[in-house]
């Protein structure tokens, strides 16, 4: 008996294969047989394919496919064909949490920042303090009043 090789049987005319693999798959031949349910994933997101993703996108491999989800920060289809990934201002967008009061909104690639506005200090983020007031009189270095004035 001569062992037939399931896993390589296609028809050429219909690109139809035999195996029941999908194309994103590999089928695993076993001795004298195979097992149609045993096909072996080819990771999409491993090799070349996962250059179908766009920039600042995340590959995700599933059973004979794959995703492209757009990373924290940025919004869009994932993949370069559909629109890629963009940048969320979130200095603009109202969805998004904002700086605190006494602080500027700055857009970054991804993300955002809070600087203080002058005569403020902190993180400028409305849930971790926000920007508070510097008594300038309490701080020697900035303050500007001359010796015989009170602050």
């Amino acid at each position: 008996c001569l062992d037939i090789d399931e896993c390589s049987l296609s028809d050429e005319a219909t690109g139809l294969n035999f195996n029941n693999c999908s194309i994103n798959s590999t089928c695993q031949k076993t001795n004298a047989s195979y097992s149609p349910g045993l096909c072996l994933d080819f990771d999409q997101c491993s090799s070349y394919i996962s250059g179908n993703c766009s920039v600042n996108s995340t590959c995700n491999n599933m059973f004979g496919s794959y995703s492209c989800k757009c990373d924290v920060g940025y919004t869009g289809s994932g993949l370069p064909s559909a629109g890629g990934c963009f940048d969320i201002d979130e200095c603009t967008d109202p969805g998004f949490s904002r700086c605190s009061t006494n602080s500027t909104c700055n857009n970054t690639d991804g993300s955002f920042e809070c600087p203080c506005d002058v005569g403020f200090s902190g993180d400028g983020l409305p849930t971790a303090g926000g920007c508070l007031d510097i008594d300038e009189c309490s701080v020697p270095s900035r303050n500007r009043c001359s010796a015989n004035s009170t602050c």
